[in-house]
C-alpha cells in the first residue's frame, strides 16, 4: 500500500491505475489515501505530493462493477471535445460502505483523467 498526499483533500481513498484502458479485474493501481498533511510513513508505505493537472472529472454514484460505463462517458466525453488523456486517471473514493463490496449501490467514486488539448 502507499499513502498518498494530496494537499488540503480530506481522507479519502484513492487508487491510480497503472494500465492505459481502463480494466474491470486484474488492476495494476496504486492505493492509498489523501492526507491534509504530510507524515512519517514506516515501510514499505510512501507518502508524496500529488502533480497539479487539469482533468476532466466525473462522478459515479453505484457500484464499482458499473464504473466502466462512467468510464466510457467520460473518455467519450474527452475526445469529442478536442482533447486527449495527458496522466494517469485517478480514482477518488468519496463514499464506501463497510464492508466494500462491487455491487454496493451506495459506493460514489470520482473519476478524474488528467488532460491536454489536442494540437490540430
Amino acid at each position: 500500500m502507499v499513502l498518498l498526499l494530496s494537499g488540503g483533500a480530506n481522507r479519502y481513498g484513492l487508487s491510480i491505475p497503472h494500465d492505459e484502458e481502463f480494466r474491470e479485474q486484474d488492476i495494476d493501481a496504486k492505493a492509498g489515501i489523501c492526507l491534509k498533511e504530510a507524515i512519517k510513513a514506516p515501510e514499505p508505505l510512501r507518502v508524496y505530493q500529488l502533480a497539479a493537472v487539469n482533468a476532466a472529472s466525473a462522478i459515479h454514484h453505484g457500484p464499482f462493477n458499473r464504473v466502466g460505463e462512467t468510464y466510457e462517458t467520460l473518455l467519450r466525453w474527452i475526445e469529442e471535445n478536442g482533447y486527449h488523456k495527458a496522466g494517469p486517471t485517478r480514482e477518488l473514493f468519496l463514499h464506501v460502505s463497510i464492508p466494500v463490496t462491487r455491487e454496493d449501490p451506495s459506493n460514489v467514486t470520482e473519476i478524474q483523467v488528467p488532460l491536454e488539448k489536442t494540437a490540430v
